[in-house]
Parts: C-alpha cells; sequence; structure tokens
C-alpha cells in the first residue's frame, strides 16, 4: 500500500501536511477503536485496512501527503464489500477475505461465469478464485494459499451451503 493511501485511509488526507509519527499511531488507535470487529457497528473489512495502512506508515517519522491517491482507496472495504455481495449468494462458495484479496473456494466450477462477471479471476496454482483492489500487491504465484492466510490474516465471510434435498 502507498503513502498516500494509507494516509486517505487513516483520514489523514490534508494536501501537502505533514504527519508525525505520533499523529498517524493516534489516527490509527481512534479509528481502530472505532471499527474494531467485537464493537458494535464494528467492520472486519475496514479493520484489516487500518491494519495495513499502519504496517504501511509505522516505519516512518514524518510522511507529507501529496494528494495523489488511487480513487479506489478511499473505498476499498466499500469495493470489498460490492465484490462480496455479488458472490454471496451461490451455493457452495468459501468466500475469504487474506488482506486486501477475496479468495473463492469449495465448488467454484457451476458458478465460473458469475466469478468472471463479477471481476474475479482464476489461480491455478491455487486452484480458487480472486479478487484484489487496484491497491492490492501482487502476491507472488510461488506462495500456497496457506501462506498467504499466514502472511496476511484470514477471515471466511461466508461457507457455502449444499442444497438439501427434502426426503
Amino acid at each position: 500500500m502507498n503513502i498516500n493511501d494509507a494516509l486517505s485511509i487513516l483520514k489523514l488526507n490534508k494536501e501537502n501536511e505533514t504527519y508525525s509519527r505520533n499523529e498517524i499511531k493516534k489516527a490509527f488507535r481512534k479509528l481502530i477503536n472505532q471499527y474494531h470487529p467485537d464493537k458494535e457497528g464494528g467492520d472486519v473489512h475496514f479493520s484489516q485496512l487500518l491494519n495495513q495502512a499502519w504496517e504501511s506508515l509505522k516505519k516512518f517519522d514524518e510522511v507529507t501527503f501529496t494528494g495523489e491517491v488511487d480513487s479506489q482507496s478511499e473505498n476499498l472495504s466499500e469495493i470489498l464489500k460490492k465484490a462480496i455481495d455479488q458472490i454471496k449468494n451461490l451455493d457452495g462458495l468459501i468466500i475469504e477475505i487474506c488482506g486486501t484479496w477475496i479468495w473463492v473456494t469449495g465448488e467454484t466450477k457451476r458458478h465460473k461465469e458469475k466469478l468472471k462477471d463479477s471481476k474475479f479471476f482464476y489461480s491455478k496454482n491455487k486452484t480458487a478464485w480472486y479478487f484484489k483492489t487496484g491497491t492490492s500487491k501482487r502476491i507472488g504465484s510461488s506462495k500456497s494459499l496457506d501462506d498467504i492466510r499466514e502472511s496476511h490474516g484470514s477471515q471466511i465471510v461466508r461457507r457455502g451451503q449444499k442444497n438439501r434435498i427434502a426426503a
């Protein structure tokens, strides 16, 4: 995640403003406290983005917001939510968020066209479908899905339901 995207997520986006490490930390703590998934009104997706923004910025003593932000970065949580909403009602899918990527496994073959239409891509190496935002960094093709889960965290959004046949 680039610096401007990270600052924008933390709502520190006044053009040409320089923010100290303490100001960044304070903004992160305020937002993570507000959006923590264990709190009422919490948001798992946005909390993950906040953590990634903090990881990108914590190594700097100060940073300046230049105003050059990827237009998607301000709404990454909304982008992920929309992508999930397009496929969440498809039976047999396991939908999982790892960082700013959505991975889909399970019974994907019968939903191939819907996944393609929803801008998901198939990874032969991982035998899974994925959706990435414009600010997502490339994940090496040599990493397994378990490696990705370990390094970026994992949150199952929906485990697919198989159709039941009434007796």
